[in-house]
């Protein structure tokens, strides 16, 4: 995957504004995370990746509801 599109998803996960959503980002320690952000704590989903391509695809995914 180009890093310069997972540069852009990344944008576009940290400028949504609302949830229930799913986001993406790297860690402080280079892992990159792919969660779901809900009011209900319950419902809250984190998932840890070494690969920022996996990571991104799989938020991709998860953003089109597949």
């Amino acid at each position: 995957m180009n890093p310069g599109l997972i540069g852009e998803w990344r944008s576009y996960s940290a400028d949504k504004r609302y949830s229930p959503a799913w986001y993406f980002d790297q860690e402080a320690n280079g892992s990159w995370v792919v969660g779901y952000y809900h009011q209900d704590q319950s419902k809250r989903v984190e998932r840890i990746y070494a690969d920022s391509a996996i990571a991104c695809a799989n938020f991709i995914l998860k953003e089109m509801g597949a």
